[in-house]
Formats: structure tokens, sequence, C-alpha cells
């Protein structure tokens, strides 16, 4: 197609091609910009056109000219050295032509292939993060006797996800290699605030504690527990490999049913990573893990899961209870 746009622009094409670029143009409003630009980037080619072609009685008129005077003598022609040779301009329209057609086909591929690799890059760069975050949680679930990852409340100053900060925090697990904001981001550190803090702010200093709701977790989520035996439960080291605990932030915030198509906004809405309780860290195209939506409960809520293979993952302000 990019041979024909610029064939249609030179007026090189037959007459059908010519008729079918014309519909195409008609029906292919963007088509019409890249002709507008093509005739722009070929505009040089007007200075190497052809001129029009002569009259058709001009040898009939020249040599009426001749016959009306006597023929008098004309001078030399300048003599012109063999080394010299008459030098003739070095683009001429087929290579000007074919340049056109290379480099529009180098940035076919080449524009694609550094946007693949960055997000590739960004992707492996998260995913890294996350398995630092497993370390820590970890250390974390070690270092009490029901061997716990840190539990979101039901209520109180640590009901929502982004309270497990502190918890590791607190429990003095909280790596310097790690960061609340998706290194594609660009990635933050988390904030060193103990939950005796985080109280204080909930009991005295309501709209600060709101604020950090939203900000503790950073753009990641985490796991929001499931209801099981009337209560609420949060994830171990006992719990299957395979259940999510933490990953990407959900694309929606809020209490609202999202479109269910949508991914993390971390990765261009191109997927999300996603960190199970083993510590494996895996790329998914969609938000479904063995079927289950990571970030919806059964009933499409933004709450605790409804038994412990209904996972929820919430962003930072999301809370157990609906």
């Amino acid at each position: 197609m990019d041979e024909k746009l610029i064939g249609y622009c030179l007026n090189l094409l037959d007459d059908e091609t010519q008729q079918e670029m014309e519909e195409y143009l008609r029906r292919h409003p963007e088509a019409q910009q890249r002709v507008h630009r093509l005739r722009k980037a070929l505009a040089p080619l007007a200075s190497d056109s052809l001129e029009d072609s002569p009259p058709p009685d001009l040898v009939t008129r020249t040599l009426g000219c001749i016959a009306e005077y006597r023929c008098q003598k004309l001078p030399m022609a300048p003599r012109v050295s063999p080394r010299q040779p008459m030098r003739q301009g070095w683009w001429r329209r087929p290579d000007f032509l074919a340049a056109s057609i290379l480099i529009l086909s180098l940035v076919a591929v080449g524009v694609p292939f550094v946007f693949r690799s960055r997000h590739q890059a960004g992707v492996l760069r998260c995913a890294d993060n996350l398995r630092n975050f497993h370390h820590a949680l970890v250390d974390y679930a070690d270092h009490n006797e029901r061997r716990e990852f840190p539990m979101i409340q039901e209520n109180g100053a640590c009901s929502f996800a982004g309270s497990f900060i502190p918890l590791l925090h607190d429990a003095g697990m909280l790596d310097e290699r790690l960061m609340t904001n998706c290194t594609n981001e660009g990635g933050s550190p988390p904030r060193r605030l103990t939950t005796r803090q985080l109280k204080d702010c909930y009991d005295h200093r309501r709209s600060e504690y709101d604020h950090l709701t939203h900000e503790l977790g950073g753009n990641y989520a985490y796991s929001l527990g499931y209801r099981q035996g009337g209560g609420l439960h949060g994830l171990s080291r006992a719990h299957d490999g395979y259940l999510p605990i933490m990953a990407d932030r959900p694309p929606f915030y809020g209490c609202e049913p999202p479109v269910l198509e949508k991914n993390s906004p971390n990765h261009g809405g191109q997927g999300q990573n996603v960190l199970s309780v083993d510590g494996s860290v895996s790329f998914r195209k969609t938000r479904f893990v063995n079927g289950d939506d990571i970030y919806l409960n059964r009933n499409q809520k933004i709450c605790a899961g409804q038994d412990e293979r209904d996972s929820v993952l919430g962003a930072s302000d999301a809370k157990p209870a609906p």
C-alpha cells in the first residue's frame, strides 16, 4: 500500500490502479493524511520533472525562420575536457523513490520493536520488585506462629489494602530495594509509617488518614483476604502456592463494578504481573488466574473473597468489607 501511495503521489499508476487508489482514499481519511505528508516529502522531485513536450508544428516554424535569414557563421563551441565530465545530480527520481520506500520500511519495522523492548523491560523490572516483596512477606510470615502474611483487618486503622506496608515496617521487613510504585513508572520507596502512627491519624486526623489509604500501597494491589466460618481470614504459607497475593493495581477505584476486559494501567493496559503465594511471578494478559478474576470476588464486588480460592487483590484504598 505504501508503494501504491507513493506511485499515486508521483502519477505513476495506470488508470485502473489510479481509480482504485482514489476510491481507497475516499474511504480512509487517515490515508489522505499520509498522501499529504508524502507529497510534501516528494516535493523536491518537482525540480527533476520533465519539461513539457514541444508543440507539434515546432519543426515547420523553425524551418520557416531559417529560410527568412541567411546562414551566419556560428561561433565555435567551447571544447570540453574529457577529464571534466559534465556533472549530474546524484538524486534522480528512481533513487528518491527507492530511498523513500527503504526509509518507510525501516520505520515500520523499527518503531514497534523499540516499543516492545521498552514494554518487556518494564515488565521484568516490575516482576523483580514483586519478588523482593515476596521475600519480605515470607520473612513476616516466618516470624509468627500461624505463618500468616500481613492480614487486612475488618475494621479499624488497618482495614485497607495498603496497610500491609505499615505491618511490614513494624516487623522490620521493609527492604530498601522495595518500590511501592511499579518500577515501570519510575518507582518510589514505601513510606516509613508505623501502625501506631496510622492509628493516631485514624483517631485524630481523619482527612490525613483518608489520604494515607490512597497512598501507602502505591500502584500495587494486595490481598483483601477471604471469608470462612463467619470470619475474615488472611493468606498464609500453608495455602496453595498458586493463589495470588499481590499484583499490579486494578484499572478502577471505589466500589462501582468495572468493565471486566480492562487490565491494570501499569503496563499500558496490556496485562499485569501477578505474585503468587509460592513467590512465582507471571505476566497475565487477562485478569483471570485459573478462571478467577483477581480484582473482584465471585459476586463482582471489590471486597474479601467468598472462600480461600476466591482471590481478591485490592488497590491501596480497597477494604475487605463491602
